[in-house]
């Protein structure tokens, strides 16, 4: 029923684009079911479902009696008696418990509204679902028994001023729905059962089983069964909401009504009709849909997408005999500027099936904005479209045969395929019986869906600058270029269809040559999917590797000439600039030739050397590079027949003693033998030092001075088996002895020493006035003390000296009486040591062991 009492709001228009919704499960089947698992899985109605609800008894023992408007969020289970029209409103949020059964009350026409701004959350389970139903007894039970479920949100609709009153409610801001938002979420209602609602709250003035008014986008309605409404059993006015898994089980009127602008998507859904139940006042279909009830242009137009539907009308299986008097009409009836689209369906059982009524409907169909496409309708009368409704406005549309003609086959609609190529399980029982709407094996409804066709489509393609991009064989590629738009990515595919996304742009492969097509979409937020564009990419194979032909020798001497040639190709380019097949060469070098096919493809050959002689290239070898003062090195010329040296020689080898640059420059009777000069060779002369110095004793210490000249290094060797680099180093020598001590000068690679003999003679046991020597701990560890009484009051140096006579620490004590030297070992390594206490010219050792 479309009775609307209007009111005034703002509604917006917007345009149509097209994308694959993320809403749509993608199915090779047609109809609500696929083929048999022989197990639950493959039947949604599974466990939730009833099929005969006269049959139930409910509990009588109610939990809460809600009679009053619902203005705070308030939570409902177990069982609920439903008393007059309750509103939810006041943005509350009812919340119904998996299991609760709601009991609508015959005698106070229990109705439960949710207002705009509220929300239901009526989310059962497939083992617990959510029972509304009527308070009447077993037996007592009838269609319109109570009010139903009205949900009212702030979607969009058509309607003037965007906001109405929703039909069977007297006008109220209660009864309002529409507004501006798409994306309104209303709640959740899932696992869900309706039954004997649909109540005339007025003369033609009924409630549906579960009624839409402008409910968006983002409520999630999954799962409901509408059983024995007294009107439709689901209605839809205006709103963007979607829904999957519905049943439409012996309703009254319609199965699925759509008005005043509703564009919401619906996938899976079954339908099925009692023969003894139809509109007495009016007509009965399984869809019934109008742009609005005068069928005007208004927008946004009625335009919602129906997938996987499996419809079963009153006839069953054709041998349902129908009572006189029974108004079942229409599968689809699709009137007054509706845009309504169904795809992937199965339809039977009814009287006639697709009627296309008035001429705006038409034009949507021709437009596309309307399309009925890969169903199949069967066991009908020919033709399954009704070119037999007689009715003015049909035929004034231009419906007819023709009409339906032009698009049925082109649209993959089948109404040649029998019930038994359709192949159901178990479609057909007695009602009251659940049904078994799977398809068995070989069933020619288990392919032939499509997902492809605009309709299923929310967001436009990217845009591509380039859709065919042409490589050669091997060349770099770079990756494929779209673009998306505003707050949209992008998705790259290998495959037209399935396949797995990429966020990657893709890098073609130019490895072989072929032709080679990718695919990139677009996607929103939500995961809504554009149609996918190609890209076709042409790798063109390389010519191949041309070889260069010589026609004589390619070493030859000045004056002479060779001719190289390509084989055949489009273009050629030759490494010395030329472009012809064939080039003359008369100097020296390497020829390379790259050569182009048709599609500008190119391959480069090997190098070709030719080698021209004119000019020798004489060499020099030298006995060596660098010399010192008074030394002399050779250099000798490759042979030739005669030679001129830069410095003035004239014969093969000459001998330098001072540095500088020298070339030779050699002539040769026959000129392919080579003349001309030279590379340089450096000769380095360096200058040789004089070692020369002088030392000084102090006991076993000795001080040398450094006296050489020319140096600019030096070595020390003290001929204990120690060195060092110091130029005026102090040593400390362990033992008495005569020692040669060799001083080398360095300079460079020249060198000069000077030897000198230093001769230690200490007293090694006491020294006089120096009494009571001591030297502990021995072994020491981290410090070590020396002590001695001091008669002479004179300076006592105490040295401690490593095997190899190297000074590690010095001190001196003057005090007369006991003094007490202490030595820090933590950097001293293991080892034997001497300490040496000098006063004067004498002196005495004493040996320690350091033991860390």
């Amino acid at each position: 029923m479309k009775k609307i009492y209007l009111a005034i709001a703002t509604a917006c228009l917007s345009g149509m684009t097209f994308a694959q919704d993320a809403f749509w499960t993608v199915t090779n089947y047609r109809g609500a079911f696929p083929v048999t698992d022989g197990t639950p899985a493959t039947d949604w109605t599974h466990g939730w479902t009833n099929f005969n609800p006269d049959t139930v008894n409910y509990s009588t023992n109610y939990t809460t009696t809600v009679s009053s408007d619902i203005t705070t969020s308030t939570t409902w289970s177990g069982t609920i008696l439903l008393q007059n029209k309750v509103y939810v409103k006041n943005n509350a949020t009812l919340t119904i418990a998996p299991g609760t059964v709601i009991r609508g009350d015959k005698n106070t026409q229990g109705t439960l509204i949710v207002t705009r701004g509220a929300k239901i959350n009526a989310n059962g389970t497939a083992a617990q679902p959510i029972v509304f139903t009527s308070n009447q007894a077993v037996g007592n039970r009838a269609e319109g028994d109570w009010g139903g479920l009205v949900i009212l949100g702030l979607a969009r609709n058509n309607q003037p001023g965007g906001v109405a009153n929703i039909e069977g409610l007297v006008p109220t801001t209660d009864t309002q729905f529409g507004g501006n938002f798409d994306n309104d979420n209303s709640g959740t209602i899932r696992y869900v059962r309706i039954e004997f609602a649909g109540i005339p709250l007025e003369p033609n003035k009924e409630i549906n089983g579960i009624t839409f008014g402008s409910v968006g986008s983002a409520t999630t309605v999954e799962y409901v069964q509408v059983s024995k409404s007294g009107d439709d059993s689901f209605e839809w006015f205006g709103g963007t909401v979607n829904c999957k898994y519905l049943i439409a089980y012996r309703g009254l009127d319609d199965d699925f009504d759509t008005d005043f602008g509703y564009r919401g998507k619906v996938q899976f859904g079954l339908a099925i009709r009692d023969r003894l139940l139809s509109d007495a006042p009016g007509d009965s279909n399984c869809f019934e849909s109008d742009n609005d009830a005068t069928g005007s242009t208004a927008q946004p137009k009625t335009a919602p997408i129906f997938s996987n539907i499996t419809i079963v009308g009153a006839k069953g299986d054709g041998t349902t005999t129908l009572p006189t008097g029974e108004k079942f009409e229409k599968a689809f009836r699709l009137r007054r500027n509706t845009a309504t689209s169904c795809f992937n369906s199965l339809v039977t059982g009814w009287e006639k099936g697709l009627s296309i009524e008035g001429a705006p409907v038409v034009a949507n169909v021709n437009g596309d904005t309307l399309v009925f496409a890969n169903n199949i309708l069967t066991n009908f009368a020919v033709p399954t479209y009704s070119t037999n409704n007689t009715a003015a406005v049909f035929n004034s549309g231009g419906s007819d045969a023709a009409f339906y003609n032009s698009f049925w086959t082109q649209k993959s609609n089948d109404s040649i395929s029998t019930l038994a190529q359709v192949n159901w399980v178990n479609m057909f029982p007695a009602l009251g019986i659940k049904p078994d709407a799977r398809l068995n094996n070989g069933s020619i409804a288990a392919s032939g869906a499509s997902f492809l066709l605009n309709k299923f489509y929310s967001v436009s393609m990217p845009l591509i600058a380039n859709t065919s991009v042409t490589y050669c064989q091997g060349a770099t590629a770079t990756a494929l270029s779209a673009t998306a738009s505003s707050g949209n990515s992008l998705r790259w595919y290998t495959e037209a269809t399935g396949g797995t996304a990429s966020s990657n742009a893709i890098v073609p492969s130019t490895t072989s040559a072929g032709t080679f097509t990718y695919y990139v979409s677009q996607a929103n937020t939500n995961g809504d999917e554009s149609k996918r564009v190609a890209i076709t990419v042409t790798v063109n194979a390389n010519p191949s590797v041309p070889v260069i032909t010589t026609n004589g020798p390619t070493v030859f001497c000045t004056g002479g000439d060779v001719v190289l040639s390509a084989p055949s190709a489009t273009s050629y380019n030759w490494s010395n600039g030329s472009t012809t097949q064939t080039i003359t060469v008369t100097a020296s070098g390497s020829y390379t030739v790259t050569v182009s096919n048709a599609q500008g493809c190119t391959a480069a050959s090997t190098p070709q050397s030719v080698n021209v002689s004119s000019a020798p290239a004489p060499s020099i070898t030298a006995s060596s590079l660098t010399g010192c003062t008074g030394e002399t090195i050779t250099l000798t010329s490759s042979t030739a027949d005669s030679y001129s040296w830069s410095n003035g020689g004239t014969t093969q080898s000459i001998t330098v003693s001072a540095s500088g640059s020298f070339t030779v420059t050699t002539t040769n009777q026959n000129e392919c033998d080579g003349v001309g000069a030279s590379e340089a060779v450096n000769i380095t002369f360096g200058t040789t030092p004089t070692a020369a110095g002088s030392f000084s004793t102090n006991g076993n210490v000795v001080t040398f001075t450094n006296a050489s000249t020319s140096a600019t290094a030096y070595n020390w060797n003290f001929g204990d088996g120690t060195n060092s680099s110091q130029t005026n180093p102090v040593h400390a020598f362990a033992v008495n002895g005569a020692y040669t001590v060799t001083l080398t000068a360095i300079n460079g690679n020249c060198t000069d020493t000077e030897t000198f003999t230093v001769n230690i003679t200490l007293d090694v046991n006491d020294i006089e006035g120096v009494n009571d020597i001591k030297v502990y701990p021995n072994p020491a560890v981290n410090l070590l003390n020396v002590s001695f009484d001091n008669q002479l009051v004179e300076n006592v140096e105490v040295t401690l000296i490593d095997a190899l006579g190297r000074i590690i620490e010095k001190a001196t004590a003057q005090d007369f009486g006991t003094n007490i030297v202490s030595f820090d070992l933590n950097n001293v390594s293991n080892g034997i040591y001497n300490v040496q206490l000098i006063s004067g010219s004498n002196s005495t050792l004493r040996k320690v062991i350091v033991n860390k």
